[in-house]
Order: structure tokens, then sequence, then C-alpha cells
């Protein structure tokens, strides 16, 4: 009885763990920023007739993170489309990694996770 207890309590860490890419909360928060600057970009695209060269020159500051950080965004424009991506560390207790895209085209995000 008692290995099914075991079995049963590994299963549960096993399934918390395997949860889909980018639906974690550290994810949610990050996307929830993510989204603020796909706004700050598209507004800044309507005023200037082009999106920014790079993050640095929208109005707002954002925690971007940075190389080593917990979370980076990364930010490449384009003539009619641009690509926002993220990479962050899942916390305590899960591990890996998610990496997450923001398609302009689509307005969507997509995440995939990896250790």
């Amino acid at each position: 009885m008692r290995d099914w207890r075991i079995v049963g309590i590994f299963i549960c860490l096993l399934a918390a763990a395997c949860a889909t890419p980018g639906a974690d909360r550290h994810g949610r928060n990050l996307i929830a920023t993510g989204n603020s600057i796909v706004t700050a970009l598209e507004a800044r695209r309507t005023a200037a007739g082009r999106y920014p060269v790079s993050l640095a020159e929208l109005p707002d500051a954002f925690d971007l993170g940075e190389p080593g950080s917990d979370h980076e965004f990364l930010y490449k424009p384009g003539v009619d489309s641009f690509e926002l991506n993220l990479h962050y560390t899942l916390p305590w207790p899960r591990m890996g990694r998610v990496s997450c895209g923001f398609d302009s085209n689509t307005k969507q995000w997509a995440c995939v996770g990896y250790l």
C-alpha cells in the first residue's frame, strides 16, 4: 500500500512538472509584460510609421531581462512585422527552460519547454 502512495506522489509531481509551457504563473506574468511590449511596439509603428530598431527606443521601461538572468526578451524588427521572443527559466520545483515567440501576424504567443 505504501508503495502505491509513493508512486501516486511521484505521478502528481511529474504531472505538475509537465504543465503546458508558458502557462505557469511566472510565464503568464512574463507574457503579460510581452503583451505590453507588443502594444508599445504597435503604438510606435502607428506614430512613427515603422517599428523601432530596438526595445530601448520605446517610451516605457520594461523588465527585459538579460543573458544569464531568469528571463530575457529578444526583439528583431522587420519592415511590416517583428519577432519578439521570450526565454525564461522555470521556478522551483520545476526544471527546465521555456521559449515563447510572438507572431506579429497572427498576434499569438507559442511556447515550448525543454530541459
